[in-house]
């Protein structure tokens, strides 16, 4: 497809998902949808999307999206449906250019998840601007962590490339301390921190447990940032 905007606003579930409607991007961008998001907009508010995907295998999709009311939407889409292969029954489906996007990337890097290849397919356009909402790729989910590298790693290629790149703040896309600068914690700060992790070491059930261990680091992680200038790793908005 030719696209008809310099600016993408990718858009997923997450809280941030329906920030594109308010930050002056509204108008005039390209708008692309994934998966079961449609059920999370009104009417008049899915009719702004441009795009939509659904990448997993139409006779095999993971149980949480095979449904007869999904079935049903994905038959009477509205706009251009990118799916693993076009079907007759889904007169709105176009099989995802993958052999271009590779060509394009130099790489299949991206095909670990639907984002990547949603930003794949976005770079292999020539899009000039890409705004990630809704898709915070946090620890929480093991699937999230699979996948947040990948995308790290096509939003520094669209960089490269000369694209604008943005990501929500609360967002676990690049995000990171910055090394080797001073961290500024008040006493305050360090007494909220300790009994932060005491109170997961008391939780702590007999021997070693790797998901408390993992919450205990998480939260050490989450106080470290929030005392660094992470916030600067955004381009920041107009």
């Amino acid at each position: 497809m030719t696209r008809s905007s310099e600016t993408v606003c990718i858009v997923g579930m997450a809280r941030t998902g329906l920030d594109w409607l308010h930050d002056g991007h509204a108008a005039g961008c390209e708008v692309w949808g994934l998966n079961r998001g449609n059920f999370s907009y009104g009417p008049d508010t899915l009719a702004r999307f441009t795009r939509w995907f659904q990448i997993h295998p139409f006779g095999g999709m993971m149980g949480r999206y095979q449904s007869m009311e999904y079935l049903e939407w994905l038959r009477n889409c509205p706009i251009p449906l990118y799916m693993d292969r076009a079907l007759p029954e889904i007169s709105a489906s176009i099989e995802y250019p993958f052999d271009q996007v590779v060509a394009a990337m130099g790489s299949n890097y991206f095909a670990t998840n639907t984002i990547g290849y949603m930003v794949g397919l976005a770079i292999a356009e020539g899009f000039k601007e890409i705004r990630l909402y809704g898709i915070n790729m946090g620890d929480d989910d093991l699937g999230d962590r699979y996948a947040r590298p990948c995308i790290e790693f096509l939003l520094g290629m669209a960089a490269g490339r000369g694209a604008k790149v943005w990501v929500p703040e609360e967002s676990a896309l690049l995000r990171g301390n910055l090394y080797a600068q001073p961290v500024e914690a008040t006493p305050q700060d360090v007494y909220t921190l300790m009994n932060r992790l005491r109170s997961y070491v008391e939780r702590m059930p007999f021997g070693l447990d790797r998901g408390w261990l993992n919450q205990a680091v998480v939260a050490t992680e989450e106080f470290y940032l929030g005392k660094t200038a992470g916030a600067a790793r955004h381009v920041a908005k107009p």
